[in-house]
């Protein structure tokens, strides 16, 4: 391997359980929300990895826009275990993620 992409597009496991990568993606998930500034905010997620949580900065922001170069990482979000929300855009770097959020 000679970048961080090779990295993340070969086989490797860097949580030691589902739990671990569960709380992982949970705490970089509220982290990264109390950086929102207000509800109308666009938030780029660059190098999201499998963004396990992003529904929780979606929560607090207009749009979140996650990529990854890694195309494993894209690919598993194709996936049916998936996390819900996620919609590919035109460009398939990017994905948009649905907030939860009340409109009202």
């Amino acid at each position: 391997m000679t970048t961080w992409r090779d990295f993340w597009d070969s086989a490797h496991s860097i949580y030691v359980s589902d739990r671990h990568k569960d709380v992982h993606y949970r705490d970089v998930a509220e982290r990264l929300a109390a950086f929102v500034p207000r509800p109308d905010a666009r938030v780029l997620d660059y190098g999201s990895g499998e963004a396990v949580h992003a529904g929780i900065v979606a929560n607090r922001a207009r749009e979140v826009l996650l990529c990854d170069a890694a195309a494993s990482v894209r690919a598993a979000r194709w996936s049916p275990s998936a996390p819900r929300g996620l919609t590919p855009s035109r460009r398939s770097r990017w994905w948009r993620v649905a907030s939860t959020r009340s409109t009202m």
